[in-house]
């Protein structure tokens, strides 16, 4: 069996000031200092919300207190949520004497503020495990001869109490603690209980931390500070712990050695359930049930499945010990094995490759050879006739439209353009993140499927660096994408847009129900219309109500139609309105035309009566 010893060099030692330090300790040994957690505790756990009180640990706090000890509430809240809670406790009776904070005698015994809250007793429902359902349970086995006026059972066979000096099962020993002494297999206390489970159970790292935490406490005691203890692993934020680093995993790591090596047995008594256990059951319960509502015992559901499978992930996270850093670099791990991603760069040997396919290789004909990578499937490697090598990861990058930035797509043009900017090289490994490339691309030739012109724009680096591309791109005569220039890029552009334009004009003549001249298409595009024909039956009211309910303009309703101008700044209704008669015309004539537009799937300018603008 390894033995874990701690040593510290002599000359660390200011024994002087370990004197005036045990001197100090001596003054806050006459009375307890208890830490009190609040959600979960004084109160049920609703947070943010403040829950139903919880008497019976209220009572016992206030009852500590008025014997003269010290109360500090110890809890996650800060600010406004934190003031409500104190506020919260003082109507209920419930006073402090720190929040948040060390006692004053503390801070001076220690020589300066420590990093954790000091106190003899810790009141809170992360303990593992939390069992403050009645008073009697936060108190100690006794012999049943002083029960004070604070257990509801002392009219009967009583066997607790709030001094653990009376307890005669319970004897002082070194720093303060007591120890049962007359344990049995058949007949363990509570406290030993406890004790047990934590080791053996879901929250062995924060039991291991809590060890490492009482070996600080007894530095501090003795009067060592961190100081006394260099550690160039210490940060800014860690700059009062005197154990951190390597210094404390080794310590948590010795601690989980003599645990696992059966120097404490394992009780027989199951272990109860965690509160991080508790919860994750319970999110995923609530989830299920608004996946499937009407999901019957035992029926499989897919959605439902999901969750169930995170939540054995996740338990199986807690029974292994983790907890905050490990489990967070456990699921960046996880992370990449469902991707498909190596833990460990990849090197180029033979062992690595299986061969895919080939292309060319006959006599006197250029070709290549194409190969797998068995560490990871989206990984090939292509081998020259001229003896080139190159390296293609078809998960490395995907392409995003600039317009519809929300999904994502991949094609070999991608990672062609993103392999000429970083090409691959060996030992590989993948970044958690693609490449993302902004692309536009755009249809000129209704024969040439759904786009024959892209344009690449932009990338964004895994680490988020955006870095310009602007390279152009045209499909040719034998279906394959050649690069072009910017100039040529936008006369395609233009012809992409006659043809929508030629598409958009067809379908207004479709729902109509006839061909519109030429001055009424040139007209929709802009034109002045005061070149057109005159008189009734032109065709002009019909062309102009049409134009102004489909133009890019603000919206508009029919009781502000009068105030409208239009492009050159004349009111639309002095175009050849300027009778009633007129106006009413045309008024109807919007209101027709719109609706037909409407019915079609156009989105018009015209906001109808109890439509919102």
């Amino acid at each position: 069996m390894k033995k874990i010893a701690l040593r510290i060099p002599r000359h660390v030692l200011n024994i002087e000031a370990v004197k005036r330090k045990e001197k100090r300790m001596d003054n806050l040994k006459a009375n307890k200092i208890i830490a009190v957690d609040f959600d979960g505790t004084l109160c049920e756990n609703k947070y943010p919300e403040i829950g139903e009180p919880r008497r019976n640990v209220i009572d016992y706090v206030k009852t500590r207190r008025e014997h003269g000890d010290k109360i500090i509430l110890w809890t996650c809240r800060v600010g406004e949520m934190l003031e409500n809670a104190v506020k919260w406790c003082a109507e209920r009776g419930l006073k402090f004497d720190a929040v948040n904070a060390n006692l004053p005698e503390v801070i001076e015994s220690f020589g300066g503020d420590t990093r954790k809250i000091f106190a003899n007793e810790y009141i809170d429902d992360r303990n593992y495990p939390c069992r403050i359902d009645t008073v009697t349970n936060v108190l100690y086995v006794c012999d049943g001869k002083k029960c004070g006026d604070i257990c509801p059972d002392k009219d009967k066979t009583c066997r607790h109490t709030s001094d653990i000096t009376h307890a005669k099962n319970f004897t002082e020993g070194d720093y303060g603690y007591y120890w049962e002494t007359d344990a049995t297999a058949e007949n363990d206390s509570d406290v030993l209980r406890q004790i047990l489970n934590t080791v053996h159970g879901r929250d062995s790292a924060e039991f291991l931390g809590k060890l490492v935490d009482v070996v600080e406490d007894w530095l501090a005691y003795k009067g060592i500070t961190a100081d006394d203890v260099p550690n160039e692993e210490r940060t800014d934020a860690e700059n009062e712990a005197i154990i951190c680093g390597e210094d404390y995993d080794l310590l948590a790591e010795g601690f989980r050695t003599v645990i696992h090596s059966g120097l404490i047995p394992k009780t027989e008594e199951k272990c109860e359930k965690s509160s991080m256990e508790s919860w994750a059951e319970r999110e995923v319960e609530i989830a299920c049930e608004r996946e499937n509502p009407d999901r019957k015992p035992g029926k499989w559901d897919y959605g439902c499945a999901c969750h169930e499978s995170a939540l054995k992930a996740f338990l199986s996270l807690l029974e292994d010990g983790h907890s905050g850093l490990s489990i967070s670099i456990t699921k960046q791990i996880l992370n990449r094995l469902i991707d498909g991603k190596p833990l460990t760069p990849i090197e180029d040997t033979d062992d690595i490759w299986e061969f895919a396919y080939r292309i060319g290789l006959s006599e006197g004909e250029p070709g290549f050879s194409a190969y797998q990578c068995k560490r990871m499937s989206s990984l090939f490697k292509t081998v020259y006739t001229n003896g080139t090598v190159k390296y293609e990861d078809n998960n490395r990058c995907c392409g995003v439209d600039v317009n519809s930035p929300d999904v994502s797509f991949h094609n070999k043009l991608i990672t062609d353009v993103v392999d000429d900017m970083y090409p691959i090289t060996m030992p590989y490994c993948p970044e958690d993140k693609p490449f993302v490339v902004y692309r536009e691309d755009f249809l000129t030739d209704a024969k040439n499927g759904d786009y024959d012109t892209v344009a690449f724009l932009y990338l964004t680096k895994p680490d988020g660096e955006r870095v310009e591309i602007n390279r152009f791109f045209k499909e040719d005569k034998d279906g394959r994408m050649c690069e072009i220039g910017f100039e040529e890029f936008e006369e395609r552009r233009k012809m992409h847009e006659e043809r929508l334009w030629n598409l958009k004009i067809e379908k207004l003549e479709s729902i109509f129900g006839f061909k519109f001249y030429d001055w009424q298409k040139r007209y929709l595009k802009g034109d002045d219309m005061a070149i057109y024909g005159r008189g009734r039956g032109s065709g002009k009211t019909f062309i102009y109500c049409l134009r102004v309910l489909l133009e890019e303009r603000a919206a508009f309703r029919l009781a502000d139609f009068r105030s409208i101008r239009d492009k050159r700044g004349k009111f639309l209704t002095d175009v050849d309105c300027r009778e009633r008669d007129h106006l009413i015309l045309l008024l109807h004539s919007l209101q027709t035309i719109n609706a037909k537009l409407v019915s079609a799937g156009f989105k018009t300018n015209l906001i109808l009566d109890g439509e919102e603008e």
